[in-house]
C-alpha cells in the first residue's frame, strides 16, 4: 500500500485515530445538547464512507444480519453521545484511559459468544488494562465516580455491544459497507433526538473545520486499518493500533489540551493499559 510497510500504516492510522476524539473534545461545549455532537460525526462519517460503500457495493442480507447491524449502529451512538457528555466534564484523556475497559467486555463477550480461546497471558493482560483504566480514577482511599466517568464507564459498556455485534456483521459483508451503515443508522436515529438538528447546525458555524478535520481522522484510521488488516497478522496489527491511539490520545489530553490534572495517575495508567493491549493482542 503506497510502497509503505504494512507495521508503519497501522502506526499512522493508530495516530490518526487517537487524534480524532481529542479534536472533538476540543470542540465540545454544555450548552449543546450531546446529541448533536452525534449527529454531525456520523453524519459526516456516512458521507466519507458512501463512495468506499458505492465501490464495492453490498448489502446486508435481510433478517438477523440487519438487526445486528441496527445493534451495531445504536450501540456506537449511546456510546457516542456517552462520550461526549464526558468530554463536557472530564478530561479526554481521562476518559480514553477509562475506554480501554472495554477491551474486558470484549473479551468476555468474545469467550463466552464467540467460543474464543484464552490464555494466562490474557488474563494479566485483562488485569492490566483494568488496574491501567480505573487507577486514573483513583481519589484518596476510593474511585471517584463523578459524573464524567458514569458516563465514560456507560460508553465502555456501549462500544463492547457494538463491537460484539460488529463481529458478526463482518461475517457477512465488506468492511466499507458495515461502516457506511453502522454510521447511517447513528445518523438517522440521532436526528430523531430533542434538539440535535438546531444544535448540529450551530455548532458546524462555529466549528466546522474542526469537525471535518476530526471526521476525516477517524474514518481514514478505520478505512486504512481495514485495508491493513487484510494483509497483516491480525493481532500483532491490533497491539501496534490500539497502543498508538492510547499514547496519541491521552499523551494529547495532556499537552495540547492541558490536562495536567492526575498526571501521575495518567503515566500509570498508560504504562499499565499498554502492558495489557500486548498481552491481550498475543
Amino acid at each position: 500500500m503506497f510502497g509503505i510497510s504494512m507495521p508503519l500504516l497501522a502506526v499512522v492510522f493508530g495516530i490518526l485515530h487517537g487524534l480524532a476524539p481529542v479534536v472533538f473534545k476540543s470542540i465540545v461545549r454544555k450548552k449543546y445538547t450531546a446529541w448533536a455532537y452525534t449527529l454531525i460525526w456520523a453524519s459526516l462519517s456516512t458521507l466519507f464512507f458512501l463512495p468506499l460503500f458505492i465501490r464495492q457495493w453490498d448489502v446486508p442480507a435481510l433478517g438477523i444480519n440487519r438487526l445486528y447491524l441496527l445493534v451495531v449502529g445504536g450501540g456506537w451512538m449511546l456510546a457516542n453521545y456517552c462520550t461526549t457528555q464526558a468530554f463536557k466534564t472530564t478530561d479526554a484523556s481521562v476518559v480514553m484511559l477509562v475506554a480501554r475497559l472495554s477491551l474486558l467486555l470484549t473479551f468476555f463477550g468474545g469467550l463466552f459468544w464467540f467460543d474464543e480461546a484464552y490464555t494466562s497471558d490474557k488474563v494479566w493482560g485483562l488485569i492490566l488494562t483494568m488496574v491501567g483504566s480505573l487507577v486514573v480514577i483513583w481519589e484518596g482511599k476510593k474511585f471517584n465516580f463523578s459524573q464524567g466517568i458514569i458516563f465514560s464507564l456507560l460508553s465502555v459498556f456501549f462500544v463492547a455491544i457494538a463491537e460484539l455485534a460488529g463481529k458478526k456483521v463482518l461475517n457477512f459483508t465488506t468492511p466499507f459497507a458495515f461502516g457506511f451503515f453502522s454510521q447511517a443508522i447513528q445518523m438517522l436515529l440521532a436526528m430523531g433526538m430533542k434538539q440535535a438538528i438546531p444544535d448540529a447546525i450551530q455548532i458546524m458555524r462555529r466549528f466546522a473545520k474542526q469537525a471535518f478535520f476530526a471526521m476525516l481522522s477517524f474514518s481514514i484510521a478505520w478505512a486504512g486499518l481495514a485495508v491493513v488488516l487484510q494483509q497483516t497478522e491480525v493481532s500483532r496489527t491490533f497491539i501496534i493500533y490500539d497502543v498508538m491511539i492510547l499514547l496519541t490520545g491521552v499523551g494529547l489530553g495532556i499537552i495540547w489540551l492541558k490536562e495536567t490534572g492526575r498526571l501521575w495517575q495518567k503515566m500509570t495508567g498508560i504504562l499499565l493499559c499498554l502492558g495489557g493491549i500486548i498481552l491481550l493482542s498475543g
